[in-house]
């Protein structure tokens, strides 16, 4: 089976999710015999991980012009490819579907509704940097309208992008059974969706451990884009301040980087916050090594693999209990805990039991280590093979190589 997967910059896994998870499929599919390639529709990430798989449109300026169409269509033709895997169905698919065009696969990788937590987020932080807390009711009254008529301008907008995406497609992938009623609520007019809606969840990423150190260090972990909006490092950087003086053997270890890491930065320095460590975009795995408990305060997520991946090398995952995969993955104070959404007193709460109850830790943390089995890659791999052998076998493609583009 020959399989393109199509998205927006070149994939590069060290870069995100969405690239890195592309990558373990595909590293999982070529072991099983099959070949892959990448296409990229934009300029970025030209160092990638797999030169020989990565090709580009030779337009990356405007996408649907006739060149990058003549390629697409030699490029499906010359590989022969069987399946085309859509990565990015947050945006439309950037072709009209032609006659003899290959099954296609449109996979969304976050909530059908994020749009509503990121207006959302920008608004608390727009108001939080005006120091909004002195405004009346009347501003904060104005504040809800726009709010509201953002959001419902940007749901007519998904409403577009989604609606597209599931004409053109075959399925419609999406990371989790909480978010098939969500995306279907944007389509109205798709009468076959229980058939062609599907959820697959992402695979763990990180190699599978054999050997997990039995003492770990006192380190909070927090892994995640230094961004105010969804990832919200800020209230992590809260809740250490309800800690920090409880705690002088303890420091919180905070890694990524992203638009706001000034103001985070500074929003610690104001805080008056001394054992904290900004460790910028790096290797998480030796920090799952030796943390023993992971602190997730995202307001919205997709499919956060990396509580799992936290998970399989016994670091105890916390999160608000923000997003409905939350759910997908943890089951509360039996493999980790989620916390009443941005509770932060709760939360400190919460991991000041976790910090003096090594028992607890421990019972939590070979839970969640047997709880991450379900993400391993072999059994993620099956499902997808699975979905492609149903679509190549549905008819709805029933067209030889040798008469595609005519």
């Amino acid at each position: 089976m020959n399989i393109l997967f199509l998205y927006l910059p070149a994939i590069a896994p060290t870069r995100g999710g969405v690239e890195r998870v592309t990558d373990v499929l595909a590293d999982a599919f070529e072991k099983r015999g099959h070949h892959c390639f990448y296409l990229a529709t934009i300029e970025e990430n030209r160092d990638v991980a797999h030169p020989t798989r990565q090709f580009f449109l030779p337009n990356l300026e405007k996408t649907n012009v006739p060149e990058n169409l003549e390629f697409y269509k030699n490029f499906l033709r010359e590989r022969q490819i069987d399946i085309v895997v859509w990565q990015g169905a947050h945006k439309k698919f950037p072709f009209e579907k032609f006659a003899g065009h290959p099954p296609i696969i449109s996979v969304l990788h976050l909530d059908p509704c994020a749009y509503v937590t990121i207006v959302r987020d920008k608004f608390a932080i727009k108001r939080a940097r005006g120091n909004a807390k002195k405004q009346g009711v009347f501003f904060k009254m104005f504040d809800e309208i726009l709010i509201r008529a953002k959001i419902f301008l940007r749901r007519l907008k998904k409403n577009k992008v989604y609606r597209q995406n599931y004409s053109v497609c075959d399925k419609y992938v999406v990371l989790s059974s909480n978010y098939v009623k969500t995306l279907t609520a944007h389509l109205l007019d798709g009468k076959d969706w229980e058939k062609k809606v599907v959820a697959i969840p992402n695979p763990l990423s990180v190699a599978e451990t054999q050997n997990v150190p039995v003492e770990k260090e006192n380190i909070l972990l927090f892994v995640g884009r230094m961004c105010l909006t969804q990832k919200r490092p800020d209230l992590m950087l809260r809740v250490w301040k309800l800690l920090e003086d409880k705690f002088p053997n303890w420091r919180l270890e905070m890694l990524g980087s992203g638009d706001d890491d000034v103001e985070i930065k500074q929003l610690a320095r104001e805080l008056n916050l001394q054992r904290v460590c900004f460790r910028g975009f790096t290797d998480a795995i030796p920090f799952f090594e030796k943390s023993p408990i992971l602190c997730m305060t995202s307001s919205n997520e997709g499919f956060p693999m990396v509580l799992a991946e936290a998970s399989s090398f016994n670091c105890v995952p916390v999160a608000f209990d923000s997003f409905l995969t939350a759910h997908d993955i943890l089951e509360n104070n039996k493999n980790g805990f989620l916390v009443p959404a941005f509770d932060l007193e709760k939360y400190a709460k919460t991991l000041e039991k976790l910090m003096t109850d090594h028992a607890l830790r421990e019972r939590l943390a070979n839970a969640a280590r047997e709880n991450a089995k379900r993400f391993e890659i072999d059994k993620i791999c099956e499902q997808w093979l699975k979905l492609f052998n149903e679509v190549l076998k549905s008819g709805l493609q029933n067209i030889s190589k040798s008469d595609m583009f005519r």
